[in-house]
């Protein structure tokens, strides 16, 4: 996939869309090789707007009508000539030219996501994991390929471990994701309660989930990690990626040091923290 996004990111009604300053995905992408960078800003840009609809929005019919827009706008359309529409979709117009695979990845998370919706809540780990897996490995191959890498193999690794973070970064904001109603739990991990209607406001069942998803959800994240391509030079294709796992790490780490509190706060690392993860990331690859 040759394309590039062109003059489309010297729009500044894009800015507001790609990764700001301080962000997690800024510093993932600071280190990336300059010839995937910009492909992968604006890719990455419109999966985390897409992915964050339920977190964002005022309730879950919000999240479904926004949804529902960025569906009849990628399923859609066919036009490939950058138009006055969103500013991710002109910039995205070069590679839904050049990458059959591109649009309908997009369309597919999207719906993958309202799936998660009316999920309700999984019988367990593997359940959740293959419905999870379902939504998002379609535009983690997509990264995949915009790195370099056409295995199939290497690239379903890459959507394991990218479907992992997207959990860790669900259970971190999990009070978002049920008022999104994002499907999330797992009825053989859930903590034991004497009042099932009152869990959706008890912060303390939820900090016991937490606690009792941390351990497995880092472990998929460290087996993902050591499972990605060792040569240095694929190393280096792949840092953005390995720096949103090592940040995802270090944030699940320190939701173990508040105890699971994900009712009452959201854990976020410190830019400067950010920014020394990446750092280190781009000198081990």
């Amino acid at each position: 996939m040759n394309w590039v996004p062109g003059l489309a990111l010297e729009d500044p009604r894009l800015r507001e869309f790609l990764p700001a300053a301080g962000s997690a995905l800024h510093y993932a992408l600071l280190y990336q090789p300059a010839e995937s960078r910009d492909r992968l800003r604006v890719v990455e840009a419109l999966r985390q707007n897409i992915c964050s609809l339920p977190l964002t929005s005022s309730n879950a019919e919000v999240a479904h009508a926004r949804l529902g827009w960025w569906y009849e706008n990628l399923s859609t359309s066919g036009d490939t000539t950058p138009g006055p529409g969103h500013p991710l979709l002109r910039a995205l117009q070069p590679g839904f030219a050049a990458d059959p695979t591109l649009r309908p990845a997009f369309v597919s998370l999207i719906e993958g996501i309202a799936r998660l919706q009316a999920a309700g809540r999984f019988a367990n780990i593997a359940e959740r994991t293959a419905a999870w897996h379902s939504t998002h490995a379609p535009i983690w191959h997509v990264h995949a390929r915009l790195c370099g890498f056409a295995d199939a193999r290497i690239a379903n690794i890459i959507s394991q471990l990218g479907t992992a973070i997207a959990l860790a970064e669900t259970l971190v904001d999990l009070r978002r994701a049920v008022r999104g109603e994002i499907a999330f739990v797992c009825r053989d991990r859930e903590p034991d309660s004497t009042d099932a209607g009152s869990q959706t406001s008890d912060a303390q069942w939820y900090a016991a989930l937490a606690r009792r998803e941390l351990p497995e959800l880092t472990a998929m994240i460290h087996r993902g990690v050591a499972e990605l391509p060792a040569p240095r030079g694929e190393r280096r294709r792949l840092r953005a990626l390995r720096v949103m796992a090592a940040l995802t790490l270090d944030t699940l780490t320190e939701l173990g040091r508040e105890q699971g509190r994900v009712w009452e706060m959201r854990v976020e690392l410190t830019p400067l923290r950010r920014l020394w993860r990446a750092w280190c990331v781009r000198v081990e690859a």
